[in-house]
């Protein structure tokens, strides 16, 4: 199956291969240091989307910082 036939936004695409191009699981704001164009607000968006699809899921549960996030893969 190609990613063309999920029928992705650009920055959905975008967002996909970061994570596929990590060695581990990513928390969102990981994968906003990767591109100077993708705000906080917009990667958390992409990925409750892209969750919603089935097409990445949650790695773990980590701490960044004091806060515990969600890692994706």
């Amino acid at each position: 199956m190609e990613i063309t036939d999920f029928n992705l936004t650009g920055r959905e695409k975008d967002v996909l291969d970061i994570l596929w191009k990590a060695q581990k699981g990513l928390i969102a704001s990981e994968i906003v240091k990767e591109r100077d164009d993708l705000t906080i607000n917009t990667v958390q968006a992409i990925l409750k989307k892209l969750l919603r699809r089935n097409l990445i899921q949650v790695d773990q549960i980590v701490y960044s910082g004091t806060v515990l996030s969600r890692s994706y893969i």
